[in-house]
């Protein structure tokens, strides 16, 4: 049941799967419908006999057979069965397996075997039903055919017993000179899906992992009672939202991320290695070391992968290994912008500044990165925080031009933390003012917010007080927007007449006096601060700016929005800024706030 769910999950995602059943004694696989060959046709037991008839191996394409219905999966199927027919049991008996392997050279016939089916049907996994427990055929099945062994038990000690020979003897062969690593993966089955008040199941998988020197839990499959399962129903093709085919799911997942020649499954175990140490597989560092190696080698001409592992050598902090992935991903076609992004990052690393540049104007050169509009912001503050910076180069750029309305505003919210961020904030909110028809989600007053706080940020007070003015004209319901507006119309007026200013701080005071619902921003007690400085309430004013600094002081945020600049600065800034409007009350004529510095016009 596990092995039929497998291969029609690695199906579902494209794969090419044979399946072969090497369950010789109790054959089962043709009784699932999607794997049962029409007729009665030849298999893996009439294969043999061939063999030790002619003394040949034949030829395996004879023996294969493609499941009738696996046209409706993504990808084929194709299944080697056992050979069930009339005179089965009597031919299963004529062989005698230690003979073979003695005698006939039966490693090299199966060896032969392998052979053909990369050959002749080349499939990506190669699913083998092995008999449970011990058998003259056990050794082929978990010894010379596979990569990988997936052991289903019930974690019984009769089960313990038995499952120690076998993990032994895969042990062994992985020890000897020249021997392969076999992959095991460990899967209690059939488990009741029950609250373990006495720890019995959890006592039983530690006894597992202890006496079978397991170091990363087994996956669980879990009873399921459905009556369908009488009629063999694949739950993944059926069912796929269901428990069973997530657990199902996540053994494809295990399985998929040790085959290096998979590249969704070397993607998986990339990231996995991102992870904290306890949370991946039994692997040394130096087996990590080697897979990763092999993806490398086998992925050379996937992009994707090279990216994956890319970010993963990133991430351990070897620049040199990462940036040459970068490179090598992005030739082999894995132009996405995040990619141009991360070795934009590492060339600024390296000092190569031009180079950087590059790979971020390359991105905001394309217009089909509007899908990861994200992309868009960061590589934006990457090109201020480099310098040389052209704000013409952002707002007429194609991915800029390619935004929605709603991504454009995404674009300008909550980003002024430079002059330059301002400029391009100005040209795309006058851009979004100018657009027939605003989704319902964006406001024109909320707009025209954004635009005042840009030109504040700019020193532009004249243009900026139109658009506090026309909010506050509008008379929203929104009591923050009202109290918001009012007090940057106070500050937008700091220097034309301090009693129309201070006119407006007192209208802040009586708004704020009057909310029931105060706020408790750093930002909000630094307003208050001004607002109550301007109506020359000091005490009220100190009070606020004691709240601020604590409350700075406390926040997690890296950034805050500080009225005195009009600009989201770090805690030291911020603190700075007090300072400058405690001094203020002192010595108000000494003292003016910072945005009044940049008379800059975008």
């Amino acid at each position: 049941m596990a092995l039929a769910n497998i291969a029609v999950g690695l199906s579902q995602m494209g794969k090419k799967v044979l399946v072969v059943d090497f369950d010789l004694e109790a054959p089962g696989l043709d009784t699932f419908d999607l794997l049962k060959p029409k007729g009665n046709p030849r298999g893996l037991v009439d294969y043999v006999l061939s063999y030790l008839e002619t003394g040949k191996a034949p030829d395996a394409s004879e023996y294969i057979h493609k499941s009738p219905r696996s046209n409706k999966e993504k990808n084929s199927i194709w299944i080697m069965p056992s050979g069930r027919n009339k005179a089965y049991e009597s031919k299963v008996n004529l062989i005698d397996w230690i003979g073979l392997y003695e005698n006939k050279d039966g490693y090299l016939l199966f060896e032969e075997l392998k052979e053909q089916w990369r050959q002749k049907f080349n499939p990506d996994y190669v699913l083998i039903d092995s008999r449970t427990g011990h058998a003259d055929t056990s050794g082929i099945c978990t010894r010379q055919l596979p990569d990988s062994v997936v052991m289903l038990f019930f974690p019984n000690d009769q089960n313990l017993r038995g499952l120690t020979k076998v993990v032994e003897g895969i042990n062994a062969e992985s020890r000897k000179q020249n021997g392969r690593k076999i992959k095991l993966h460990f899967v209690m089955s059939n488990v009741p899906h029950l609250d373990d008040e006495n720890q019995i199941l959890t006592k039983k998988r530690m006894e597992f992992q202890r006496k079978l020197n397991i170091t990363k839990a087994p996956l669980i499959v879990h009873r399921y009672d459905s009556l369908s399962l009488l009629n063999q129903e694949l739950f993944l093709k059926t069912r796929p939202k269901s428990r069973l085919a997530n657990e199902y799911r996540k053994l494809i997942s295990e399985i998929t991320m040790y085959n290096s020649s998979d590249p969704e499954g070397s993607i998986h175990f990339i990231k996995e290695n991102r992870r904290p140490y306890s949370w991946r597989g039994a692997e040394t560092q130096r087996e990590i070391e080697k897979r990763l190696k092999e993806i490398e080698e086998k992925q050379k001409e996937n992009g994707e992968v090279l990216y994956n592992l890319g970010e993963l050598f990133d991430y351990q902090g070897d620049s040199e290994k990462a940036l040459a992935l970068f490179d090598q991903s992005i030739t082999e076609g894995y132009t996405k912008p995040k990619a141009y992004f991360k070795r934009s990052g590492l060339h600024e690393e390296a000092g190569n500044r031009e180079k950087a540049r590059e790979d971020l104007l390359t991105i905001l050169k394309s217009s089909l990165v509007s899908q990861e509009a994200f992309i868009i912001r960061k590589a934006i503050r990457q090109l201020i925080n480099l310098g040389e910076f052209k704000p013409v180069e952002v707002v007429e750029s194609p991915a800029v031009l390619s935004l929605n309305p709603e991504e454009k505003y995404w674009l300008v919210d909550g980003e002024n933390q430079s002059k330059e961020q301002s400029q391009i904030s100005v040209y795309l909110c006058k851009d979004l003012l100018n657009t027939d028809k605003l989704p319902k989600e964006i406001s024109e007053n909320s707009i025209k917010f954004d635009l005042g706080l840009s030109l504040m940020a700019l020193g532009n007070c004249n243009e900026a007080r139109s658009n506090f003015e026309f909010i506050i004209e509008s008379n929203p319901q929104d009591e923050f927007e009202l109290l918001a507006s009012h007090f940057n119309l106070a500050m937008a007026n700091w220097e034309k007449s301090k009693i129309k200013r201070n006119g407006y701080f007192q209208k802040v005071v009586d708004l704020h006096e009057a909310d029931k619902e105060q706020m408790y921003s750093p930002n909000h007690f630094q307003c208050m601060t001004l607002a109550y400085w301007g109506i020359g309430d000091i005490d009220n004013s100190l009070y606020f700016l004691r709240k601020a600094r604590n409350e700075i002081s406390s926040v997690k945020s890296r950034l805050e929005f500080s009225c005195w600049r009009y600009l989201r600065v770090n805690k030291q800034k911020f603190m700075e800024d007090l300072d400058e409007i405690e001094m203020l009350m002192s010595s108000p004529k000494s003292v003016k706030p910072k945005f009044l510095v940049r008379q800059t016009r975008p």
